[in-house]
């Protein structure tokens, strides 16, 4: 009926014969009933009730039933006959509500030799409003499997792994979504949200190996705080090396509006490369972690969460932190100290991304050598290049990994596109890697006049 489909019932079976002794496929009666006729009456009372459930199903749809015949030919030409003959009414309701319920129809004419079929009502329209949690929920479900995205709300998203162990990957998600689209409400003297996030990982774009369902609420002093800035929502999967499809349903509950997000990502397997190294996570904002099961999550160290920046656009003003991670780097023979210096891994750069200065520390005999540093580009010439950072110390022994966290301030480098260029090389192993990525240091905002005074 809420698809505007009549519907037309027919029973196959036809004319029906109830023997008193039963039919031959069933075992013999036992008892009186079958003299009684207890027996054909049950019968005729289960034919009766098979048939009332079709009966029913026409009816409300504004179709027709048909029992008792075995001749299907004046069926379906009836059939064609009702389809092929008919007027269209419309009308405008003077009920507004879109409550979901079930509304009825009448129509009357001034001959009284005719006949009416039409339907006998329809459910009406159903806003966000009037959903209950069930249809909520199975709203959210459908988005997330339907084919088409939905735009109503902006939301787009990152991602980036970090190697756990051969066999398992971490990949961090981060969706976002512009303050701006969000509507708060005022309670208890501050502007409050409500958004609910599903979300689902796809291995091969087929088998369900992930699944997300979170509700986020939201409450802030002032709505300007947001509206000019990003809601950001950070996530994460583990996951084996491969290809997978990620989808993101995110919807705000005060007018119910959906926008849906959805991407490809490959984890590569880092056994089968020369330099085994994780994504390289750009940001401009270090957090206090407020949620204690982030355990497993890399870009969580001394109780301080890296909130990536996946749109890669930043202040003249702030801070640029890098994260990244290099695996099973090679040991050797170090030689003598050189007079660059020599860093743990994991301390962060000083204003020329190479570190404050200290004494050089003679490495280990046999240590691991592993050299970074940070390069910016426009077109061809290179704009700035940090001080080089040398580990020499495995950081996080579990999973072999040598972590990196680099802070270059950008106050050094002028408003524009740039091209930023991430230099490591295991220099015991011979391998090194150069990824880049577009970092865009917008233009600073003015600021407001001051208004004089009187």
């Amino acid at each position: 009926m809420k698809a505007n489909v009549s519907i037309y019932s027919l029973d196959i079976r036809g004319l029906q014969a109830f023997p008193p002794g039963g039919e031959a496929q069933s075992a013999s009666l036992h008892g009186q009933s079958a003299y009684s006729g207890a027996s054909i009456l049950n019968d005729l009372n289960g034919n009766a009730a098979s048939q009332d459930t079709l009966a029913t199903l026409s009816s409300d749809t504004g179709g027709k039933a048909f029992f008792d015949s075995n001749d299907f030919g004046p069926v379906f030409s009836q059939v064609q006959k009702d389809s092929s003959v008919y007027y269209v009414l419309g009308f405008t309701s003077n009920n507004p509500l879109k409550d979901g319920r079930f509304r009825r129809l009448k129509v009357q004419v001034n001959r009284a030799d005719l006949k009416l079929d039409f339907r006998s009502g329809y459910y009406a329209g159903r806003d966000f409003e009037h959903l209950n949690r069930a249809d909520r929920e199975q709203q959210l479900e459908d988005e997330l499997a339907a084919q088409l995205p939905r735009v109503d709300v902006p939301l787009y998203a990152g991602a980036a792994f970090f190697r756990q162990d051969d066999s398992h990957y971490y990949l961090a998600v981060s969706l976002v979504v512009p303050g701006s689209q969000i509507p708060f409400v005022t309670e208890k003297e501050k502007d409050s949200a409500t958004i609910d996030i599903v979300g689902e990982v796809r291995e091969g774009g087929k088998f369900p190996v992930g699944h997300l369902r979170d509700t986020v609420k939201l409450a802030v002093e002032s709505t300007q705080q947001v509206r000019r800035k990003n809601v950001q929502y950070n996530t994460g999967f583990v996951l084996a090396p491969g290809s997978y499809h990620l989808k993101f349903v995110i919807r705000e509950n005060q007018t119910g509006r959906i926008g849906s997000f959805e991407t490809d990502v490959q984890i590569p397997d880092l056994r089968k490369s020369p330099l085994k190294m994780s994504s390289v996570v750009l940001s401009n904002l270090r957090a206090p972690v407020t949620n204690k099961k982030n355990g497993a999550n890399p870009l969580v160290r001394d109780q301080m969460e890296l909130v990536p920046n996946i749109t890669h656009v930043f202040a003249p003003d702030q801070h640029l932190y890098l994260q990244y991670e290099v695996y099973d780097a090679v040991k050797g023979k170090n030689p003598a100290p050189a007079a660059t210096p020599s860093l743990n891994a994991d301390q962060k750069g000083g204003q020329n991304g190479a570190g404050k200065d200290v004494p050089t520390v003679k490495a280990p005999k046999d240590s691991i050598r592993v050299f970074t540093s940070i390069e910016f580009l426009q077109g061809s010439t290179k704009i700035y290049e940090s001080k080089p950072v040398v580990a020499n110390e495995v950081t996080a022994p579990d999973r072999k990994a040598v972590i990196f966290q680099m802070d270059l301030p950008l106050q050094l480098l002028r408003p524009g596109l740039y091209l930023c260029q991430v230099n490591v090389i295991d220099d015991v192993a011979g391998s090194f890697s150069f990824p880049r990525f577009p970092l865009l240091i917008r233009e600073p905002v003015p600021a407001a006049p001051e208004k004089a005074g009187d």
